[in-house]
């Protein structure tokens, strides 16, 4: 799908409409790149449009935007919530660990202070 004349269109959540042209990335066959900033909260419809052999075709998806940068973005939410629940673990092991050689030291101490001397 190289050297196709592609435009994307955004339909914003109050009906605006966008269109973006959409040029090929020089040195990377079929790669189209754009940038785009959501300035309303909503769903917005993505579209790229294009012709290919003149037929044209079209491609839709949708994407939610909201003011909170973790918004419908549940696999990060779990990401750092399986990160934070390792942490922990590993932290609580750490504190048990050196309690436990701690608490062992100081009993051999006792001991030895214990044992009469001759």
């Amino acid at each position: 799908m190289s050297g196709l004349t592609a435009q994307l269109e955004v339909q914003a959540p109050d009906g605006s409409q966008r269109l973006l042209p959409l040029p090929e990335t020089t040195g990377v066959t079929a790669y189209y790149e754009t940038a785009l900033v959501f300035e309303q909260e909503g769903e917005h419809t993505i579209t790229l449009r294009s012709l290919s052999a003149g037929v044209p075709f079209s491609v839709s998806f949708r994407k939610a935007v909201s003011r909170s940068a973790l918004h419908s973005d549940w696999p990060t939410l779990l990401g750092y919530g399986t990160v934070l629940a390792a942490f922990l673990v590993t932290w609580i092991g750490l504190v048990l660990s050196v309690q436990q050689r701690f608490v062992t030291a100081f009993e051999i101490a006792n001991l030895r202070s214990e044992i009469p001397k001759s």
